[in-house]
C-alpha cells in the first residue's frame, strides 16, 4: 500500500490518522496510528470503518503485503 497516498485520503474523507512512514519504521512496516476518544460516537466509528474500507479499495495491497 502506498501509506502517505493512503494517508492523503484519510485527510480528503475527514479521517485524520497519523502514519508512521519509512524510514521511522522498515519500509514494509509502514502503519497507521488510529486515536480513539471516549467523546467519539458510534457515527464516527462507523466513518472510521467506511473511510478504511474505501482506502483500502482505493489504494489496494502491494504484492507481499
Amino acid at each position: 500500500m502506498d501509506v502517505p497516498k493512503a494517508a492523503s485520503k484519510f485527510q480528503e474523507l475527514g479521517i485524520f490518522v497519523n502514519y508512521v512512514p519509512y524510514p521511522a519504521v522498515p519500509e514494509n512496516e509502514q502503519r497507521f496510528r488510529v486515536s480513539l476518544m471516549a467523546n467519539h460516537t458510534n457515527e464516527d466509528i462507523d466513518a472510521l470503518v467506511a473511510a478504511v474500507e474505501e482506502v483500502w479499495a482505493t489504494c489496494g495491497r502491494r504484492s507481499g503485503d
